[in-house]
């Protein structure tokens, strides 16, 4: 393993927020309020997915994990058991605990890595895998240490 380092980065607080007009009519029906907020916290929370996933760091957006340096991802035919183990392996190398280690998919690549262990491939000893909609490149897998 190497050697422990730290360094820092610089942060600013983002904002997301949502504005939502709805009838007189809607609002007398039963369990409005719950359905319009699931709604809302269900838009928001795909705001951020997009933000903290793909986020451009302009125009007011934060830098996504897609667009920070030395975070290692996989995308296209190189998806394979050898690549995903490859970056799990850098990741470790990088003094993070093994069972810390986790992955963030499209469900599109999810459900690949799915068909590639019905080939009895051991896809099962990679993490735990989190399914985040809405991520804007199919057939990525991003490689993330827990905190």
């Amino acid at each position: 393993p190497s050697a422990p380092s730290l360094s820092q980065i610089g942060c600013t607080s983002k904002t997301v927020g949502i504005v939502v007009n709805f009838s007189r009519q809607l609002s007398l029906q039963s369990n409005a309020e719950n359905f319009v907020r699931s709604e809302l916290m269900n838009t928001v929370g795909t705001a951020i997915d997009q933000a903290v996933i793909s986020g451009s760091g302009a125009n007011g957006q934060p830098t996504g994990i897609l667009g920070t340096t030395g975070i290692g991802s996989i995308s296209g035919t190189s998806l394979a058991y050898a690549g995903v183990t490859n970056m799990k392996r850098k990741v470790a190398d990088a003094n993070a605990p093994d069972e810390g280690i986790s992955f963030i998919a499209h469900l599109l690549s999810e459900s690949f890595l799915k068909l590639a262990r019905r080939r009895q491939i051991r896809v099962s000893s990679f993490g735990t895998m989190t399914r985040l909609h809405h991520v804007q490149r199919s057939f990525q897998l991003i490689c993330l240490p827990q905190h």
